[in-house]
């Protein structure tokens, strides 16, 4: 009687159980699953969108209370500008996947990619 060393099949169910795994802690990091539909990928990213636009206004107000009243308009002017760059930055994103599905999806996602960055910056003062 043989044992089973573990060449005979194992290594191959193995690495595919391991691949499995891999998988779905990846879809598990990253919010989403691959069985989406558009509509829940949209939604999940409007959540996502959310928390960080909620995280760039505590960055907003805790900057500007900080400031004197030039200081304060200043970060006003610069903060209205960055609102339409972010916009218009997203509506060309979601026009380079020519309206298809993906538009609404590339418009969100670089509206959350900007705001991350604005975030950083206002970190930093």
């Amino acid at each position: 009687m043989q044992m089973d060393d573990g060449r005979n099949g194992w290594p191959a169910f193995s690495r595919f159980g391991t691949w499995l795994v891999l998988l779905g802690l990846l879809n598990m990091s990253t919010g989403t699953l691959l069985s989406q539909s558009t509509s829940e990928m949209k939604m999940a990213k409007q959540a996502e969108f959310e928390l960080v636009d909620k995280e760039l206004n505590t960055q907003y107000r805790r900057v500007l209370d900080s400031q004197d009243e030039q200081g304060k308009t200043k970060l006003k002017a610069a903060q209205e500008a960055w609102l339409k760059f972010r916009d218009t930055e997203a509506e060309f994103a979601a026009h380079s996947e020519d309206q298809g599905t993906a538009a609404a999806l590339a418009y969100i996602q670089s509206q959350i990619e900007q705001t991350k960055l604005r975030i950083e910056q206002l970190k930093a003062y």
